[in-house]
């Protein structure tokens, strides 16, 4: 009987155990299946006061959105704060407050705002964020990233991040090739502003050579 409650307990160990590997397997595949939340920049930025509050919190706030909605701030320093939380992400609902905080802007309900009304930026940084909190699953911030990219068709950043989101897709599908092509078409795009930091898009398409290899 001792015998047989012990095979018993141990069963019952190694099937939790094998759950839990399993578990932790399919999250990190899922995490890493998108290049938007694969890479880290934010330390180009570390000048700004921002990043190193986002990296220390884990979250934004009224401050932290405040930089975001500013027109007047780069779009890659916006990105580079926005990244920080790759760093220490402690909650999952910073696409929410920064709804909330816009939504006030334009004095409308954040459950039924009218995201035409938002600038480029905007979209841009809710679409990043939104990806971040739902672990890389691209499904509701890329249409967010598709319409800035819409509002504003020659900004650098807004374009390879839509399509870091975009090739989520083609990755998790097993075509690492298209998803490799999608980020490389926005590279040879001379006709898009440059306002993107050269190091944070040098080390963007350095990390995206890995899918380059399903193209062999």
């Amino acid at each position: 009987k001792i015998q047989y409650l012990c095979n018993s307990n141990f069963m019952a160990m190694k099937k939790k155990t094998m759950i839990i590997l399993f578990l932790l397997g399919f999250m990190a595949t899922s995490f890493a299946s998108n290049p938007v939340t694969l890479i880290e920049f934010h330390n180009t930025f570390n000048f700004l006061e921002e990043v190193q509050y986002v990296t220390e919190h884990g979250q934004i706030d009224g401050r932290i959105v405040t930089f975001l909605v500013d027109q007047n701030n780069p779009i890659d320093e916006k990105a580079g704060i926005i990244n920080a939380l790759t760093a220490n992400n402690k909650y999952s609902s910073n696409a929410l407050t920064f709804k909330q905080y816009v939504a006030r802007k334009y004095k409308e309900n954040w459950e039924n705002l009218n995201l035409d009304k938002l600038t480029a930026d905007e979209l841009f940084c809710l679409g990043y964020l939104t990806i971040l909190d739902e672990k890389g699953n691209s499904t509701n911030g890329l249409p967010m990233l598709e319409l800035a990219e819409q509002k504003n068709p020659t900004s650098y950043t807004i374009s390879l991040f839509r399509a870091m989101a975009s090739a989520e897709r083609s990755i998790n599908g097993g075509n690492e090739c298209e998803g490799w092509k999608t980020c490389n078409a926005v590279k040879s795009n001379s006709s898009l502003n440059n306002d993107l930091d050269s190091g944070v898009a040098n080390l963007i398409f350095d990390s995206m050579e890995s899918f380059n290899n399903g193209c062999e």
